[in-house]
């Protein structure tokens, strides 16, 4: 009688003990997001329920200001999107509803011109007809506006942005510097709503000229429109060179300097005379760098927009060719620099409210001191850098 009291006791701690183990292994087996890890953090943008355009000259959206780092021609795999926002692309153009659908729980918003979009929350941004002072037919800006009204009844409620060109007739106008008049590029941008100049200088014209191009766009409306220039990572020809790394960044601050609110690239899988190549195969040492200029201007970008221009910071000696930048935000000074040139300068900054401090680098890159009120700073050939202090 007592062994089989024993038996019985045995058996009970040998259940509760099973039963223990089981519920351990259901813990680790069946609910394996709580035992093993807090979940994985979704990269998808919130839906775009309003989207505008400020006096500033910055896009709105839910209320909020918005820097648009667009790429033209990403396929709209997952895969591919994946890798095109882990690169700091904020921004992609579609051609689908299901495609901007993608690019958003991806972590991009979309622009498209319309034709196959019939849902709207994933969509930042309307596209008109794409280099309209060569596609349209006189009188011009009337039949721009129409464009544009074609593009607003079909994309409601959002910014349609015009890619505008900035050399006429071309390729031989850009190798010619052929450039427009007043009454086919600033009426233009005066004209839409966002205006994108594709700006593809090399190898025909200095990079230079894309600040030109964007301080033009940017004086036509006064700072008051959205201005997203579209750099080069094209060629003209099949036996023209890319950009350089330093040439590309260097037209990325330009573009930040002169006045631009986004800022996009051209194209992801549009290599002339490769079909079915993209960017990133032809050209693995430039794409590459860019996830870098990415990384600074989505620091950069986001801080302009809410700036002021700080009159405090002047170049007092050195080269009249370096372009400056320098603005203030709630305490915080930013110093944008570019030398657009094919030898390294020398320059001295002044001063006049700071006596002494470090100029820190966005991004990486050395640091300048600011003694008595001062500091020299060394750029490179084609060398771009922004400080903040």
């Amino acid at each position: 009688m007592n062994l089989g009291k024993k038996q019985f006791s045995i058996s009970l701690r040998e259940s509760s003990l099973t039963a223990l183990v089981l519920a351990m292994i259901f813990c680790h087996v069946g609910s394996p997001l709580r035992a093993q890890s807090p979940g994985k953090r979704s990269t998808a943008l919130p839906p775009i329920q309003t989207a505008a355009s400020d006096e500033r000259g910055r896009i709105i959206v839910n209320g909020e200001p918005f820097f648009p780092i667009l790429l033209y021609g990403v396929p709209a795999d997952a895969e591919t999107l994946r890798r095109i926002h882990e690169h700091g692309f904020n921004m992609v153009t579609v051609a689908r509803t299901e495609d901007a659908e993608a690019a958003r729980e991806a972590g991009m918003y979309g622009a498209a011109h319309g034709k196959k979009i019939d849902k709207f929350d994933s969509i930042l941004l309307g596209m008109g007809m794409d280099s309209p002072v060569l596609n349209l037919k006189e009188p011009l800006l009337e039949n721009l506006k129409v464009d544009l009204e074609k593009v607003r009844q079909k994309i409601p409620n959002r910014p349609v942005m015009h890619a505008i060109g900035y050399w006429l007739d071309e390729p031989a106008g850009v190798r010619a510097n052929k450039l427009p008049p007043s009454d086919k590029y600033e009426a233009v941008v005066q004209a839409i709503d966002v205006a994108a100049p594709y700006l593809y200088p090399v190898p025909y014209q200095p990079i230079r000229s894309v600040g030109e191009a964007v301080g033009r766009a940017s004086a036509a409306s006064q700072g008051k429109k959205p201005l997203i220039p579209i750099l080069q990572i094209f060629t003209w020809t099949a036996s023209d060179r890319y950009p350089s790394a330093a040439e590309l960044k260097c037209m990325v601050y330009l573009s930040m300097i002169h006045g631009a609110r986004g800022i996009g690239f051209y194209s992801f899988r549009n290599v002339t005379g490769k079909k079915g190549t993209t960017f990133d195969q032809e050209q693995p040492g430039v794409w590459n760098s860019l996830k870098d200029v990415i990384a600074e201007l989505a620091q950069i970008g986001p801080f302009m927009l809410d700036a002021t221009p700080d009159a405090t910071v002047t170049l007092a000696e050195g080269a009249s060719d370096v372009e400056i930048s320098a603005v203030t935000r709630v305490g915080s000074r930013m110093i944008l620099l570019a030398n657009p040139n094919e030898k390294a300068r020398e320059v001295t900054l002044q001063f006049t409210t700071t006596q002494d401090g470090i100029l820190k680098p966005v991004g990486s890159g050395s640091g300048f001191t600011i003694i008595s009120g001062r500091a020299r700073v060394v750029l490179e050939a084609n060398a771009a850098v922004a400080f903040q202090y």
